[in-house]
């Protein structure tokens, strides 16, 4: 997530509840608990104080210490593929490589590098680490 003014402030909240806050020049790390669908709570390594974000579903905004943070999803890995008839599938390139993240609920967009001749087929599998 990102925040909303020009200074870069960042919280990723990783697997496993690992978190990584940025202020500006510092980044705090810490656990979070999400404690209902619209709350979390965190915790700094160091700190004694637990923050609570609250995410608004109608304003798309994770309000986090009195700042407001844009939600954005890393890209997985993606694999496209095309067929004429749904048998034979072959590898497509893209024209420009991924974005590393998207900002939800915006879609991602992307540009094959495939030459349509006639009617094809395209599938997108997310390839697994």
């Amino acid at each position: 997530m990102r925040g909303g003014s020009s200074m870069p402030h960042t919280i990723r909240f990783e697997e496993k509840g690992d978190m990584t806050w940025r202020q500006t020049d510092m980044i705090f790390m810490g656990n979070y608990t999400e404690l209902d669908e619209y709350e979390v709570e965190a915790g700094l390594i160091g700190y004694l104080v637990e923050i609570i974000g609250v995410f608004d579903p109608e304003t798309n905004l994770l309000n986090f210490d009195t700042l407001d943070y844009v939600p954005f999803f890393q890209v997985p890995k993606l694999i496209i593929e095309q067929s004429k008839y749904l048998k034979n599938w072959s590898r497509v390139k893209l024209s420009s490589p991924l974005p590393k993240e998207y900002q939800w609920p915006k879609g991602l967009s992307i540009k094959l590098g495939a030459e349509l001749k006639g009617a094809s087929f395209f599938r997108v599998k997310i390839e697994e680490e």
